[in-house]
């Protein structure tokens, strides 16, 4: 049997899902493997970039292996209704979300005339 493990990282897009609320958007992103730790949200400019890393597991010498260690890289272009001051995240077995929060309108006010 050959139990040849040669160490490949390579770099991935999570799969995701866009789902729209009346409040925002909401990014699930499948990624499986990585702890909260090994997740890094960056927001530059209008792009919200997604990374991790899913390392190998050491539980023994593998003899077969399908699931590999690989870097998640994936982004994002976010639109001006987007406010990048309340963007939060939280992930769970092995999915992350990805609140995005609509920036508030503007709501009325009054001027007193002098």
């Amino acid at each position: 049997m050959n139990t040849n493990t040669q160490s490949c990282v390579k770099t991935v897009r999570p799969a995701a899902s866009v789902i729209h609320r009346p409040d925002g958007f909401v990014i699930e992103c499948d990624m499986p493997g990585v702890s909260r730790e090994g997740i890094q949200l960056t927001v530059e400019k209008n792009i919200l970039t997604i990374a991790g890393r899913r390392t190998a597991t050491n539980h023994g010498a593998p003899i077969h292996r399908e699931s590999r260690p690989h870097d998640y890289l994936r982004a994002f272009v976010l639109e001006a209704e987007i406010d990048i001051s309340r963007i939060n995240a939280r992930a769970e077995a092995g999915v992350l979300q990805i609140f995005l929060p609509h920036v508030e309108a503007p709501k009325p006010r009054q001027i007193a005339v002098a």
